[in-house]
């Protein structure tokens, strides 16, 4: 089982790489030119001249030969889909101070944002609003640190 990012560290037996192969065209005013053709002149190989070393624990594949994790259509998650939070919310009642920003209580996120009630339903106060950097970057670790494996060979049945 890996994350997306260790995943994309490993190399994948389904990337294809074409070699490119010389190949002379004779023209009609009896001129060569060269003209490389890729695909099946030149054969298709999964590992390039890396292929003894995958057994190496040093060795890293070359980028174009790692796996893409998530992006793969082969990819399948292990750990369920992350819920993503929203910004918190701290509500203030004050009778005195229905616009100005009271004192922040130790729980309140100390770059909250200070938003006071409307007024329209004749409560004074407020509420502080955690920035939405923050609730970004927890969302974002929630979600890094998802799990799957490649679906090519089926599921591994390893213990977590």
């Amino acid at each position: 089982m890996n994350t997306t990012e260790q995943a994309r560290q490993q190399w994948c037996p389904m990337v294809r790489m074409s070699t490119v192969a010389p190949v002379l065209v004779f023209q009609p005013d009896g001129k060569v030119t060269r003209s490389d053709v890729a695909g099946s002149f030149g054969g298709s190989a999964n590992t390039g001249s890396e292929n003894r070393r995958r057994n190496d624990p040093d060795y890293r594949p070359a980028a174009d030969t790692r796996c893409v994790g998530d992006k793969c259509a082969m990819w399948r998650w292990i750990d369920p889909a992350p819920e993503m939070r929203d910004a918190i919310e701290w509500t203030c009642y004050d009778e005195d101070s229905p616009v100005e920003e009271p004192p922040k209580p130790a729980e309140v996120h100390p770059d909250a944002e200070w938003t006071p009630f409307d007024r329209t339903d004749d409560e004074n106060g407020g509420y502080w609003t955690e920035p939405q950097s923050v609730v970004d970057a927890d969302n974002a670790k929630v979600v890094a640190a998802r799990r799957g494996f490649c679906g090519l060979a089926g599921r591994p049945e390893v213990m977590p």
